[in-house]
């Protein structure tokens, strides 16, 4: 039951981090965001003006917060190189896993990374559940103890090299207020998945 309440919960906070993210892509001057230059301005369009029907279609699989035992039977199974491929190419399938701390058993985080999925960082407490403010209100120097402390820890206990894990997911989606991206930026992140983009 606990289930189907809190669904219109994750809706109306998607739908509000939507209308925030809308309210960004307005700021983009698209003369001077360009791709040449690694920039895009948000935009519900494909780019290049490239036809709707000549996309293709990418399906993320993602999980957040502690890989412990007892995920493993289904990682294993969604994840089987000799069972799950890719139809188009061929590939195995991955998924990324946005890794915190608590709970985690960085033994199976290895063996996550070693059959070809992504880790990525989901800090280190992913704490402040029932106080949101925390993170919106966190400074660099908080960011940078959150994900690259746990960053930090998976090249210590996973043996996973800094320069695999480039992305980040903030807790509750709470990217704060610019500060984490100042965080990321300083600290060699390459993507956030933290924004509800149309």
């Amino acid at each position: 039951m606990t289930r189907y309440a809190l669904g219109p919960f994750f809706i109306a906070l998607c739908i509000q981090r939507c209308y925030v993210a809308e309210s960004i892509a307005t700021t983009c001057d698209p003369n001077k965001c360009r791709s040449r230059d690694n920039c895009a301005c948000m935009s519900t369009k494909p780019p290049g003006n490239l036809n709707v029907s000549d996309m293709p279609q990418f399906v993320m699989l993602t999980f957040d917060d502690a890989i412990r035992e007892q995920n493993m039977e289904f990682y294993r199974k969604l994840l089987d190189p000799g069972r799950s491929r890719n139809r188009a190419n061929g590939c195995n399938m991955a998924a990324t896993f946005f890794v915190s701390a608590g709970y985690t058993d960085y033994s199976l985080v290895y063996e996550i990374h070693s059959v070809g999925s992504k880790i990525a960082i989901h800090s280190i407490t992913s704490r402040h559940r029932d106080n949101l403010t925390y993170w919106r209100a966190l400074d660099v120097a908080g960011w940078e103890a959150e994900f690259v402390g746990e960053r930090d820890l998976l090249r210590d206990y996973a043996l996973i090299p800094d320069e695999d894990v480039i992305g980040a997911r903030a807790p509750y989606l709470e990217s704060g207020n610019g500060s984490a991206y100042t965080m990321m930026r300083q600290n060699g992140f390459v993507y956030d998945s933290s924004l509800c983009i149309e």
